[in-house]
Parts: structure tokens; sequence; C-alpha cells
């Protein structure tokens, strides 16, 4: 009988602390390419950057949720932020915001995977649009930093 009241006291209380345990839905605060940000914001306020520091914009497409986009943002975020001639800007693409109506403005194209990069002029108007791709090196499953670093410069030139 002792067995069955301590059996009847232990799914009461460890049913009791299982549903008082609030259940969030995860957080994007530590998100680096948000779908809660509003891109055409985004792009707005990048655009009044340029112009006053007559620089171009630099855009990485991509999303959390791509493990090379995030890689690549940590490198690229680092290089185009020391650039005297880039501003560096994140639009997000995934499936929760797929930012169309920017990214179709900006002729990000769709088939080529994330990350895109897309440098824009002061105006915000397309200059080019890249895939990188072919800067990833499997075997190490990162980025050719040094090439991917030339890259950048050479988005300095442009």
């Amino acid at each position: 009988m002792a067995r069955y009241l301590y059996l009847l006291l232990f799914c009461l209380i460890s049913s009791k602390i299982g549903f008082s345990q609030d259940l969030k839905k995860p957080s994007f605060s530590n998100c680096i390419f948000c779908p809660s940000n509003n891109a055409t914001q985004d792009l707005q306020q990048a655009v009044k950057i340029a112009q006053n520091t007559h620089k171009k914009i630099f855009v990485i497409v991509g999303g959390d949720w791509d493990e090379w986009t995030r890689k690549a943002d940590v490198l690229l975020k680092n290089w185009v932020n020391n650039s005297d001639k880039l501003h560096y800007l994140r639009i997000n693409f995934s499936p929760s915001n797929k930012n169309k109506a920017i990214l179709d403005s900006l002729q990000c194209p769709r088939n080529q995977g994330y990350p895109m990069i897309l440098i824009l002029d002061e105006s915000g108007r397309t200059l080019q649009t890249y895939s990188i791709a072919n800067y990833r090196v499997l075997q190490t499953m990162d980025y050719d930093k040094d090439r991917l670093q030339a890259f950048v410069q050479q988005c300095n030139q442009l």
C-alpha cells in the first residue's frame, strides 16, 4: 500500500514540475540574420550611410539556418568593416521570411545558393552579384580565407 502511495505522490510531483515549466518559442534575440528585421528599412538606412560616407554597400544574403552563411558572415564582416570603401549589410533569406520583394528589386539570383553577395552603389542600385560557393574548402568545411579576403579587396576596387 505504501508503494502505491509513493508512486501516486511521485506522479503528482513530477507532473506538477513538468507543467510548471514555461514553454517558450525560440527567441531570435541572438540571431545574425533575423527574419523579423525589415530589410527595406535596413537597406534605406544603408543607402543613407553610403551616401554620407561615399561608400558602396556590400550585401550578404543568407540566413542563420545556413552554416556557410554564418561562417562567411564572420569573415566578411570584419574585412568589409575595415574597408574605407564598403558598408556591410545583412539581408535575411529564410523559410519564414524570403524578403522576395527587396531581393527581386536588387536582382538577387535565387539559383546559385547562399550566401549571395551583392555590391550596390551609393543609391542602392545593384552593380554586381556573386556566389561565393567557389571559395569553399570542403575538406575543412570552411572558406579559403586568402581567396575570400582577395575577393573583398576586389570589391573595394569596384
